[in-house]
């Protein structure tokens, strides 16, 4: 969360700013130029350039503006930044189209007889979307912009990241494993062995 407000802060600052209106433009023809969606049971046949489309189309059907999209980018970049990298080189570009996946209206197909079908959010789909929309969003910010959001954020955010554990002492637990092993043998540790 303090994140976003330190987003939308930077954001009210520089929306009129001409990298920042191309990146808006950009994002918005890529929504708008995709065509009509496919519902969510054809979805599951699509290629994964496909799927990434026509989850592009179901954002522009739904209303969703350009704004929303790069709000997002410049979040999730700005929360990697500070929190560090997550293992996986494409998790930006998942978590990205799963933000996007997430806007109301525009996850699932809802038939006329009440009932409604999501595609699962996960696949290569997702890669390719978060990156369709990331690129066309970072043209209107540089690792500064990222910088000056993270030490707007940073006081407020508040990591929850677990305590550093203390090196655990396993000379007791092997020291009582070792004596149980002897004690299987016989009183004190003593055992008779008879060749054969």
């Amino acid at each position: 969360m303090p994140f976003r407000q330190a987003v939308l802060e930077w954001y009210r600052l520089h929306q009129h700013d001409a990298p920042v209106r191309m990146a808006l433009s950009r994002l918005e023809a890529l929504m708008s130029s995709q065509g009509r969606s496919q519902d969510a049971y054809r979805q599951r046949s699509m290629s994964p350039e496909g799927k990434a489309r026509n989850t592009l189309a179901r954002l522009h059907e739904a209303g969703k503006t350009a704004e929303q999209l790069f709000l997002i980018v410049l979040t999730i970049q700005a929360t990697q930044a500070e929190l560090g990298p997550w293992g996986a080189p494409d998790w930006e570009a998942v978590q990205i189209s799963k933000q996007a996946k997430r806007l109301r209206g525009a996850a699932g197909t809802h038939y006329p007889d009440g009932t409604s079908r999501y595609p699962r959010s996960e696949g290569l789909y997702l890669r390719h979307l978060g990156r369709m929309i990331e690129e066309r969003a970072s043209i209107a910010f540089g690792s500064d912009t990222i910088d000056h959001i993270r030490a707007q954020a940073r006081p407020a955010a508040k990591v929850s990241r677990p305590p550093a554990r203390p090196p655990r002492d396993d000379s007791r637990d092997e020291l009582r494993r070792m004596e149980a092993f002897l004690g299987l043998f016989g009183a004190g540790g003593r055992t008779t062995i008879v060749g054969g």
